[in-house]
């Protein structure tokens, strides 16, 4: 089984790609990242300053699952403009490209209180990738949304998930595909 991660370097996107490389019915993962990530078996990254311009390959990777688990900050962003390209249009384009090349399973993995009726731009551009992601339902053998509130346990002191709950994360993302 080919894979696409989409966020491969942001914490659930990092345990997915951990995981789905262990997976031995994976064959082939391919993370498009815009810095290269460590050489490893299995692992196809693709590099490009902005991850639009690799949107043309996508029909080229034969992709079995793809699982999408990007996400910034409108502060990182720099914008609303800028954070609604990453957070919303990038993953949509690459889950249409993907469909049309004969993807199957999508998982994509969204945010707390995300919501179109949301008062919140944040949780409002994320609940609409989620509705139009939802949409695609009937396009898709199987296409999962997930939300981390949805695997949400308790923090430790520190502000960061302990290791094995954030394992537990990226395998209910990886199921999904």
């Amino acid at each position: 089984m080919k894979v696409l991660i989409l966020g491969a370097t942001g914490l659930v996107g990092r345990n997915a790609l951990a995981q789905a490389l262990a997976h031995p019915a994976v064959t082939q993962v391919i993370a498009p990242t815009r810095k290269p990530l460590t050489k490893q078996d299995k692992l196809m990254n693709p590099v490009a300053p902005k991850l639009e311009l690799l949107l043309p390959d996508v029909t080229e990777w034969a992709l079995d699952a793809a699982i999408c688990a990007t996400g910034t900050t409108i502060k990182k962003a720099g914008s609303k403009e800028a954070f609604r390209s990453v957070d919303h249009d990038l993953p949509l384009s690459f889950a249409r490209l993907a469909h049309q090349a004969g993807t199957q399973n999508f998982a994509l993995v969204s945010a707390i209180g995300a919501s179109v009726d949301s008062s919140f731009f944040y949780a409002r551009v994320k609940g609409e990738l989620c509705l139009q992601a939802e949409a695609n339902r009937s396009r898709c053998t199987f296409c999962n949304t997930a939300r981390p509130d949805e695997f949400r346990e308790q923090i430790d002191g520190l502000g960061h998930k302990p290791r094995h709950k954030i394992e537990r994360s990226g395998q209910r993302v990886l199921a999904s595909c």
